[in-house]
């Protein structure tokens, strides 16, 4: 598998093993996954924020104990940030079982986790295959929707790897910056599939439309005033990551483009987050296989290696892919078919 996803030679073995001990610990690692959703489904964000905050503090402790052998630890390098990982999200999973086992202490936690908490008996214990046939339903085009975006970025990543070493340096920085403000609209994203998915769950389609339209707006806005932010100080920010001109002078071009698609961004993660909470997953799915699998793939190659146009040819193609995804997605959204969707 690390060959397939272009290991060489001098890192296969750091990479293999490095592989090897995260699929060790990969049930606890998917398991707070599904809890921190469930927490969310009944509106509550702090108890998932605080363990994988948890998480991630371990991970880190851990990191610095067993990649330099610190404290009596022993300095095992790529391996330990490998252990490092699994610790973490052992932590993390601990946590996330207890807040669907314990006993919360105030009554509007009860209220909620009433709903969720796991009850280690016979009769929850058996398959109930009409409610495994509506989280496939659901889930499996989520799960699509995840490889079709992997499966993208990493042929649009081999097509920038093509214009060289300064290029993808800056292609990364400006990523990067980029994936920082994606938070917003996934945030956002988050918030409309709850509130949406709650509204409908008490069959109230008018509040459905109006939380996930309030998500949108505020999401937009804010998306908005940071897409201004980065434009103003789009080389401040790649001065931050390197003081190579070169790169610095081709990372701020591209921030221009970064920051256009700002409020389309956000927009695109919002109303898809709606549409999962009523249920209907197909079609975000279906429009990230259009835009990432299509419009992005096809628009780079043709920009960078027909056309010329380097590096902003490749983000004017990720432009255009993430203005499509908004377009059709928001079709999908206005005509209110979601509203009635059966899960």
């Amino acid at each position: 598998m690390v060959i397939f996803m272009g290991a060489n030679a001098d890192t296969l073995e750091a990479a293999s093993d490095y592989f090897r001990i995260l699929m060790m610990g990969f049930v606890p690692t998917v398991l707070p996954i599904a809890i921190s959703s469930l927490l969310r489904g009944v509106g509550d964000t702090k108890t998932s924020m605080r363990y994988n905050l948890i998480a991630n503090v371990v991970n880190i402790i851990f990191n610095y104990f067993l990649i330099y052998g610190k404290f009596g630890f022993p300095r095992l390098g790529v391996r330990g940030a490998a252990i490092a990982t699994v610790i973490g999200n052992c932590a993390g999973c601990a946590m996330a079982f207890h807040a669907v086992l314990g006993k919360p202490l105030n009554r509007k936690a009860r209220d909620s986790f009433a709903f969720i908490r796991l009850r280690l008996t016979r009769e929850h214990c058996m398959p109930n295959l009409p409610i495994l046939k509506r989280i496939f339903r659901i889930g499996l085009p989520s799960a699509a929707e995840q490889i079709v975006m992997r499966t993208g970025l990493l042929i649009y990543t081999i097509t920038i790897t093509a214009l060289g070493t300064s290029v993808f340096a800056a292609h990364q920085i400006a990523l990067t910056i980029l994936n920082l403000s994606f938070v917003i609209g996934q945030a956002f994203g988050i918030a409309g599939t709850t509130l949406t998915g709650q509204a409908l769950g008490r069959g109230d389609p008018e509040e459905a439309k109006a939380a996930s339209a309030a998500c949108q707006r505020t999401g937009a806005f804010i998306s908005t005033g940071m897409g201004i932010l980065m434009f103003i100080f789009r080389r401040e920010l790649m001065q931050m990551f390197t003081a190579e001109p070169e790169i610095i002078a081709l990372g701020a071009g591209v921030m221009i483009l970064a920051a256009i698609i700002q409020p389309f961004q956000s927009s695109f993660q919002i109303y898809a987050g709606s549409l999962r909470g009523a249920g209907d997953s197909l079609y975000p799915a279906i429009s990230m296989a259009i835009g990432i699998l299509g419009i992005r793939p096809l628009l780079s190659y043709l920009l960078i290696h027909v056309m010329g146009w380097g590096l902003f040819g490749a983000w004017l193609a990720l432009v255009f892919d993430q203005i499509g995804r908004f377009t059709f997605i928001l079709i999908r959204y206005r005509k209110g078919k979601w509203l009635h969707t059966k899960v």
